[in-house]
């Protein structure tokens, strides 16, 4: 078995995945801070014998849950266009190959600044998670690699899926 991924765009591709990561979690936040203030709103305005203390909390939260929505997801822009302007040499504009073979895989990146290869079983996958576009090959629990699945020019993706869920079981999560 061969399946080989060639993409151009590293960039694009950190910042789509990365997108979509933070707007579910920022989104989780903030429904469940508004959440907790409609809660004490309701339950104010059934006691109906504080000083207003919890009324005025309560909106607060509402508030803050709906406002800090888009402030986290401008902040995590922010921070990985930061990201990728300051770690050159791996978000520089170049080629990123990836290629799975029989017993493991052999990611090479090379741009303008450097050449990077990594070369692994599949053993030394910590897990993998394949979204509806991306790919991210997490070599630990913060950090890893990604390719685009369009981006193939060897082999089937169905191919390489299957023998990846056999390798690692559980840890191969599929998100939509």
């Amino acid at each position: 078995m061969k399946v080989v991924f060639e993409s151009k765009n590293v960039q694009a591709d950190y910042l789509q995945f990365n997108r979509k990561k933070v707007k579910r979690i920022a989104l989780i936040f903030s429904l469940v801070v508004v959440i907790f203030g409609i809660l004490i709103l309701i339950a104010e305005l059934i006691a109906q014998d504080g000083d207003g203390l919890f009324l005025v909390f309560g909106i607060f939260l509402i508030v803050y849950g709906v406002v800090i929505y888009p402030l986290m997801l401008f902040a995590n822009r922010y921070a990985a266009k930061r990201q990728i302007k300051t770690n050159r040499i791996h978000f520089a504009d170049g080629a990123q190959k990836t290629t799975f073979l029989e017993d493991g895989f052999i990611i090479e990146k090379e741009n303008k600044i450097a050449r990077e290869v990594l070369e692994s079983y599949y053993t030394g996958i910590y897990k993998i998670e394949e979204h509806k576009e991306i790919v991210m090959i997490y070599l630990s629990n913060m950090s890893g690699f990604l390719f685009n699945k369009n981006s193939i020019t060897e082999g089937t993706f169905s191919e390489l899926r299957e023998k990846l869920k056999g390798i690692l079981g559980k840890k191969y999560i599929m998100r939509k």
